[in-house]
């Protein structure tokens, strides 16, 4: 399905640790612009924090160095996708790193490893990754259910606002 212009955001960004916070930023006011309820605006940024940070974690380890004479460096490139899709928000995130996410057992001793257990929990399973064609790296997505209210166009009374399911 394509998503509509009017429900479809892109952000690209540098694969480094800054992107968590553009993407939850960034996140964060395309969602309330869509009217997208508080629950569904919480749980999306955290499934936005835990696959930017992955994304950095993994792909941005991959940056190259400055080093004169050698040219410009290498950043790594994740991008943040947003869209509306039937009655879902879909949430993806690409990296340049093809290695697939790793859904672990939770561990009670593990410093870390325990995101991607919270999107599955969020997402009811709904989530899962692709590998980029043609080129490197992956894209991570998640499904959120949604409901947004759309706005009502000039003109209407207040009367005149609908809930949509998109």
């Amino acid at each position: 399905m394509t998503p509509s212009s009017r429900f479809h955001s892109v952000l690209d960004l540098a694969c480094e640790r800054s992107a968590v916070r553009y993407a939850k930023g960034h996140a964060d006011a395309v969602l309330r612009d869509w009217g997208l309820s508080e629950d569904l605006v919480y749980d999306a940024l955290t499934v936005v924090a835990e696959l930017a940070s992955n994304a950095v974690r993994h792909a941005g380890a991959e940056a190259q160095p400055f080093a004169p004479g050698r040219g410009q460096p290498h950043v790594p490139r994740c991008e943040l996708t947003l869209w509306i899709a039937a009655d879902r928000l879909c949430i993806a995130m690409y990296d340049e790193i093809p290695r697939p996410p790793l859904l672990r057992p939770p561990s009670a001793d593990s410093e870390n490893g325990r995101g991607l257990q919270l999107v599955n929990g969020l997402s009811d399973g709904a989530w899962g990754y692709r590998l980029a064609t043609p080129g490197p790296g992956k894209t991570v997505w998640v499904q959120l259910p949604a409901t947004i209210r759309v706005p009502p166009e000039p003109g209407l009374t207040a009367a005149g606002n609908r809930t949509v399911t998109a």
